[in-house]
This record gives structure tokens, sequence and C-alpha cells, in this order.
């Protein structure tokens, strides 16, 4: 019949009979192309459709008198909520053997779809069930269509025939007696809240041993049956979890942060060349260490040598099982037995997914899976990319409050996510780049940039994006303006879908990561304020201390320096203090964080910038411009790399903000592309130094002569020659 699902139901043990007929259907019920007889051809690619009505049936001849205890249909996600099992010896009278009623197919929570969900426990006897829901899976509400209390000893029979629902938290227009109404159409939903209930009364004191939940895609993450004979004590009888266990990834034993990028197909319609395939490879080095290639792009032998030159782990999507309709198992399944045998040797590769964010068919899973484990046992095989623990977005941006928040993840929770990210704006001479060709871009965004970016249109919601600009430095006048602005909001979500542009010049989000990704690092969190030492390592950090330093805009230090000392496990963290802001703190106001080892050396910098409201950041456009200088040091060479170190200093009065270093062409005053910087995006107190190493190819500064800009959000900018 199809391929998602398998329900089956056994009849009582009897004889059976047909003619030797193919598979036949009731009346003009069939879909073009998918006739009754694909449904025997042992083709599991293929099935039979009916037409878009109730009340089908399909026939289906034995050849001769058997005997039959099960039925066991395979059904695609299109399936029959009940059906019959009739048999028959001439083919014409027909007997009733089984029935199916009330079913979706009971699949599991992570996989996306709504399901029956049954619960079985000691019986009992009560006259109320209650069903106290907990963490929602979904933003919305908890939306069951029918739950009901199920006496197993006497199947067949309702033990409420007119039971009552009630609930705490409705929505306008689906109130808590739409679960017993016996209209399969209906259902309750909660309000779109944590925590709500729902409970039935069943009329009277009944024995009962089963609680089965038809739920609605929006359904909880956990829920209790409890039961009461009063409607006042309850007591619980079982406990419903359906978040998934987490994926940890460990090492010796030693749990491992498993960071990087997601990187999508060759640049079409070239394949990307060899000696180009190097630079991302950096780049997403700079930013962590392991990346996820997305969508036919991992039979590229070029991509792999570079990830494993530079220990990078890969996760492999084989392609999209699930985009051709019916499903091209004979084009799809050679493919992956070819890549994996190819790649199973490569030290970089430790995973495999066999659809990007779908549920392959069951054939080609079963198919690529048994590849997987055969050939390289113990290489974790997902089917799809975005299911259970191993998940994908958010996809926009988040406000850094909320960062913490369960629903900004979606129905899966936190889980570990291979696709996250929002939009980003890179330079304004990258985007010009883009738009070569065109007189443009002008403002406001549109012609070529329009046409390549998604910074105003997209499933990744850039009209938040530029709302959290907007609310925090105002509506950006041209491209330069908006491309000032973008860094800071950049810098507090921290993922992007773009971290580096088509020429390889590189975003906020980039640079922001490295300092977050540091083996050792101190960070706040953005609601209580705990300062927390983490350790990424797999030794012990001890006598660390922890230091938080508060300061305005001028530089001047405004509230009492706070020190811990900490002792931080491997691969653990440790909170020191908590530093929330006081009332009598600016709105804007900047908090200085530096974890140092026992001899004082510095483990870990970071600047936090606090506002409180979106638009205290405006405040930096109140404040004097400040004044920066910069040093080189010689060019050193290895191989065809080139690297030098940048020093610069604020000499100004005024806090400096977002400080950041270009690397030019001397000659004609190019960017020098790709380059990586150990650190960007400074914030310098006043009298401030900071060294910077930038590294890059020979080929990309053929002149050799490099020349260095640094400029920052509020200050005059300085260009010297290397």
């Amino acid at each position: 019949m199809a391929d998602q699902s398998s329900r089956s139901q056994r009849p009582s043990r009897r004889a059976v009979a047909t003619g030797s007929a193919p598979p036949a259907a009731s009346g003009p019920c069939t879909e073009d192309g998918h006739g009754p007889a694909n449904a025997t051809d042992g083709d599991p690619g293929a099935r039979r459709s009916s037409s878009f009505v109730d009340d089908q049936r399909i026939r289906v001849g034995l050849g001769s008198v058997r005997s039959v205890d099960r039925v066991d249909p395979v059904w695609e996600r299109a399936y029959a909520l009940t059906f019959l099992m009739q048999v028959s010896e001439e083919g014409e009278q027909c007997t009733h053997a089984a029935s199916m009623d009330d079913t979706t197919v009971p699949l599991p929570f992570d996989s996306g779809d709504a399901g029956r969900r049954v619960t079985d426990f000691e019986a009992c006897t009560a006259r109320h069930v209650r069903l106290p829901c907990g963490i929602r899976d979904t933003r919305r509400a908890d939306s069951p269509w029918s739950p009901g209390a199920v006496d197993s000893a006497m199947p067949g029979t309702d033990p409420a025939p007119h039971p009552r629902a009630t609930a705490y938290g409705e929505e306008d227009g689906h109130p808590a007696a739409r679960v017993t109404d016996r209209n399969s159409g209906t259902h309750w939903s909660s309000a779109p809240e944590d925590h709500q209930r729902i409970q039935v009364d069943l009329g009277s004191t009944r024995r009962f041993d089963r609680v089965a939940v038809l739920w609605e895609r929006a359904y909880p993450k956990t829920y209790v049956v409890q039961v009461t004979d009063d409607g006042f004590t309850w007591t619980d009888v079982q406990t419903v979890g359906d978040t998934p266990d987490p994926l940890n990834v460990s090492v010796n034993g030693v749990r491992v942060p498993v960071r990087g990028g997601d990187r999508g197909r060759d640049e079409p319609p070239r394949r990307m060349p060899a000696e180009r395939m190097d630079v991302p490879g950096r780049t997403h080095r700079a930013t962590g260490r392991a990346i996820r290639d997305r969508v036919d792009g991992g039979d590229r032998e070029e991509f792999h040598a570079v990830r494993d030159a530079h220990d990078a782990s890969v996760g492999n999507d084989v392609t999209n099982a699930w985009s051709t309709d019916p499903p091209d198992r004979e084009a799809f399944v050679p493919v992956a037995h070819d890549t994996e045998p190819r790649h199973r040797a490569l030290p970089c590769v430790a995973a495999w997914c066999g659809a990007a964010e779908g549920d392959p068919p069951t054939t080609i899973d079963q198919d690529v899976r048994a590849a997987v484990e055969s050939r390289t046992p113990g290489d974790l095989h997902r089917g799809n990319s975005a299911q259970g623990v191993i998940t994908g977005g958010p996809c926009a941006w988040v406000d850094p409050r909320r960062h913490c928040a369960p629903w900004a993840y979606g129905r899966e929770g936190f889980g570990f996510r291979t696709e996250t990210g929002r939009p980003a704006v890179s330079t304004a001479a990258s985007t010009r780049a883009m738009a070569a060709g065109d007189d443009r871009p002008k403002w406001p965004i549109y012609g070529a940039w329009y046409c390549h970016g998604r910074d105003e249109r997209g499933n990744q919601a850039p009209g938040s994006y530029r709302a959290a600009i907007e609310s925090r430095l105002g509506t950006a006048r041209d491209l330069d303006d908006l491309t000032r602005e973008t860094p800071f909001v950049d810098h507090e979500d921290g993922t992007a879908w773009r971290t580096y542009d088509h020429d390889f010049d590189v975003t906020g989000a980039h640079v922001g990561r490295p300092r977050v990704y540091e083996p050792l690092h101190v960070r706040a969190d953005p609601v209580k304020w705990q300062i927390i030492a983490v350790n990424h390592t797999g030794r012990a950090l001890t006598h660390a201390t922890v230091t938080a330093e508060t300061y305005d805009l001028s530089g001047r230090r405004i509230a009492s320096t706070r020190r811990a000392r900490v002792d931080v496990a491997p691969a653990g963290s440790a909170v020191a203090f908590t530093a929330a802001p006081s009332d009598d703190l600016p709105d804007l106001h900047l908090l200085r964080l530096t974890l140092t080892d026992d001899r004082g050396r510095v483990l870990s910098r970071d600047t936090y910038w606090r506002c409180r409201t979106p638009e205290a950041l405006r405040a930096l456009d109140q404040v004097s411009r400040t004044r920066l200088s910069a040093s080189l040091s010689p060019v050193s060479r290895d191989g065809d790399r080139r690297e030098m170190s940048a020093t610069v200093r604020n000499t100004g009065s005024m806090v400096a903000a977002m400080v950041r270093l270009s690397l030019l062409d001397a000659e004609d005053g190019a960017r020098v592309l790709p380059a990586l910087y150990d650190d960007n995006h400074l914030w310098l107190l006043p009298g401030e130094t900071r060294s910077i190493t930038l590294c890059w190819s020979a080929t990309a500064l053929p002149s050799g002569r490099p020349k260095l800009r640094v400029e920052g959000y509020n200050t005059h900018p300085v260009t010297l020659r290397g």
C-alpha cells in the first residue's frame, strides 16, 4: 500500500478464500497512477490511492482458502481513521472479522506528527480522570481530539456513555466539551500556555486500566494521568513523558561540545574549485570544528580532504530522499551505497543523515541505514536531520533574554541542533560587490541586493531582524548606516545563516563566535546575570578567578569590582556570582568580564553592553567620537600563508565601540579576502590596548603589501601600511 506506518489487527483465526483475481477497489475510487494492483505488486515504492472521499474499500484475492489471523497494512501518510477486516470464501458474502477504530497511527512524538498515545497502568476504579499537562511541545496550545478511559478486559465496551469534560484554560471556539461530543472533527484547545489541564467526569465510578488520547499536532511534552472518586483528592496513576533523551558526545568519557556550522550545496551552477574549498575550511575552523554538509554536498572529495586537514567532524547529508513523489528508490539508494564506502575511511566523517528536515520513505531509510551500520558500525545515522534530539532552528532572530526559553526552539525543545540562525548583513563593500553591474544597492533594499539576499524576505523572519536593529539604533538611513548597526545584533544573537559572504568577508556573527567557543570562557546569563566560568577542556580548571567590572561610556568605573575564586570540572561550568544591574546604573553601561588562572594570566575576556531597554543603545550616538592609534608588526611567512599582528589603542576619552579591523591591499585599496582575525569588533576602554593576529594566503594579496584600516562605531578611522 505505501511506505509510512504499519498497524496490525488480529481477527479470530478462520478459513477464508477468494478466487485468484487481482486486487480490486470499490467504485470510481482510484487516483490516477495509483490503482489497486499497486498494493500487491511487490514494489515497496508503489501504492494504491483511493479517490478523495470516505468509505472506500479494497479487496485482495489470496488464490485459495487460507488461514488468516492478522491484517497488517502499511499506510502512507494518508490513512483511514477506521477500517474493517472482512473475509469471504466465495468472494461475495463477507463476514466481519475485526475492526480498527480511532486511529491515527501511534507515531513517536519526535516524528513531527500528531498521534494516539495509549497509556496503560494498574487497573483502578474512579469517576474522574484528569490530565495535567507540562511544558508544551509547540508554541500553540495543548489540543487533544479525544481522551478516553478504557477497560482492556472489556474491549469494545465504552466505560462512559455520557462523559462530561471541563478544563483549566480554553481557547475561544474549542471548549473542553468538544473532546467528549463524539465528533471526530472537534477538539479542546487550551490557552496557549504551559501547565494546562483537562478532566473528564465518567458519570459514575468505573473500572479502567488504560487512557488513550488522540492528540492534535499541538501537544504537551509531558502529562500526568490522575484519577479521583470525589473530584477533589487526586491520585497520580501514570506520568507520560515524550521528551527525548539528550544527545551527549563524549571522548574518553569527557563530554565534548560540538560546535561549528552548516554548509549548503556547492556554488551553483558551477562546482567550487578545489583551491577555493580550503577557504571555508579555515573559516569554519575559527568558529568550531564541526560542519553539517547539508543536502547533496557529501560527494566532494576536496571537501572531505580539507576537513581532514583541519581536524573537522562532518555530518553528511546523503541527499533529500523524500523530495520526489513517488520516492525514486532506484535513483537514490545506489548513490547512497556508492557515497558511503568512498567516505567511510575518512577521519572527518562522524555521522550520516538520510534526508533534510523530513522523514525519508521507509524502504529508502532502511537501505541507507543498513549500508551505514554494516560498513561503519558505530557511526551515527539519522533518517531525518530535524528529528528528535537532532533538530533545526530557531531560524529567526531571538532576543538574548529568551535564548534559554524552551518555546524559542520550537516543538523539539533544546536538543542537538544542526541548523540554527537568522539573516545577517555583511559589510557594505561586500554587499556592493554582490550587486556588481547594478548601479545600486540604493536605499531601501531592492534591485540585485533584493534578489540575492534574504534581508527582506525568506523564512528566517528578516522583519524581526530588521526590527531588532532599528529598535536599538534607529532606522538606517542607507547601506553604510545599516552595516554599522548590524554587528550589535549579530553579536547578541550569536548565530546566523550567513557567517561569511560570497567573497568570504565575514559578518558580525562570525566575528563573535571564536570568543564564545574558546576552550576556557567567562560569560554572563542575560536573564539572571549569573557570571559563569565555562571549561570546554578535558582537564579541571582550579584556583581560577572571575572578575566583573562595570563602566559607563566615558570608561569610568561606576560600581564595585566583583571577584570570586572558582574550580571548574572538565567539560563543566561554575557560577561565580550574580551581577544583576542595579537601578542606580545608567540605562546603557558595560560589564567587562575576565577569567584568570592562579598566576594571574588572562584566560578569557569579554565585554557585555547592558541596556535597560533596547533603545538605550542609542546613547552611543550621543557621545563624542574617540580616537584610535594602531601599529603593525612585520609580515611572517609560512609556506603560502602570511601573518602579522596589529596593536590597536584607544587614545581618546570615551569608550570605543565595535572597533573593526580590515586588511587591504596597499596598492589599490582592495579588500584582502579571505583574511582571518583572531579577534575583531572590539570594545576598548580609554587608554586600553589590544593585539590582534591577522593571517591570509599569498594569493589573496598579490602585491605583498598589506594595509590596515581600523574604525569603530564612534571613532575616527585609522589607516596604516605594513
